[in-house]
């Protein structure tokens, strides 16, 4: 889909948020924060606001999980940065 926009706001892509073309590489970064909150239980992209969470996914980066929470498993924090990258050709495959 090109031109609109649908979806959670603290799970879209900067693609998403933006109207632009949604495709698999969209749903590995919802999938980012989805994760990140099972295993933090801290929502990286919450707001107070529609427009602020979609800000929030395309300016900011997440906090490492090392911040936000201990005892995680080796290289969750690389993961889902991975996850997370703004561009869609950086994301992990």
């Amino acid at each position: 889909m090109q031109g609109g926009i649908s979806g959670t706001a603290q799970y879209m892509s900067p693609e998403q948020a933006e109207g632009g073309i949604v495709e698999g590489r969209t749903d590995i970064f919802a999938f980012g924060p989805i994760f990140n909150e099972m295993l933090t239980g801290v929502s990286q992209f919450k707001r107070d606001s529609v427009i602020s969470r979609l800000s929030a996914g395309l300016r900011d980066q997440p906090k490492p999980l090392s911040e936000v929470a201990g005892n995680l498993p080796i290289g969750a924090d690389k993961f889902i940065q991975g996850c997370l990258a703004n561009q869609r050709e950086l994301r992990i495959q």
